[in-house]
């Protein structure tokens, strides 16, 4: 993205307008910070269905919490996205914005995902080590080619093999 701050002053302007600092904030950082200063500054314009905002800059769909930070506190290191640390998708205040991995973000995250890449164990009780891990393509079976205990999977196709056998 280009260096916000070479912007006219007319988009920054526009940009801004488009946001209010939430009145009644319940995000737990504002729970816990107990400052005004704290609360987010929400993007209430137009938004995606994921609820991140959406603003267009000459012909370009831009990012608005992206874009706040990009000229309030420079460019975002490569390789890194922001982490809404008040989990407020279309907050924008900087303070609630951190530069993260994909991973740690999703780790953040209150996903199925997030709750799953979590894990340490397999359901079994079979702790997930590099060596004890698949990491399956996707299948009819493992649609997202989520990760799989070999242990589990070893004990499953013996048991089909056993079944297979015994059946002939």
């Amino acid at each position: 993205m280009t260096d916000p701050s070479a912007y006219a002053p007319s988009i920054i302007t526009r940009f801004w307008a488009k946001t209010a600092i939430a009145a009644d904030c319940l995000c737990r950082l504002c729970a816990v910070a107990g400052n005004p200063g704290a609360k987010c500054v929400t993007w209430t314009a137009a938004m995606t269905k994921c609820g991140y905002g959406r603003f267009t800059v000459e012909g370009r769909r831009v990012v608005p919490h992206r874009f706040a930070y990009e000229y309030l506190i420079g460019p975002i290191p490569a390789g890194l996205e922001l982490d809404h640390l008040c989990k407020v998708r279309n907050c924008l205040n900087v303070t609630h914005l951190e530069p993260v991995t994909g991973r740690e973000n999703l780790l953040r995250g209150d996903t199925v995902n997030a709750r799953n890449a979590a894990k340490t164990h397999c359901i079994r009780g079979h702790e997930y080590t590099p060596e004890n891990t698949l990491h399956a393509r996707p299948s009819k079976r493992n649609p997202n080619g989520q990760r799989e205990c070999r242990t589990c999977r070893r004990e499953r196709d013996r048991a089909k093999r056993q079944r297979a056998k015994s059946s002939s």
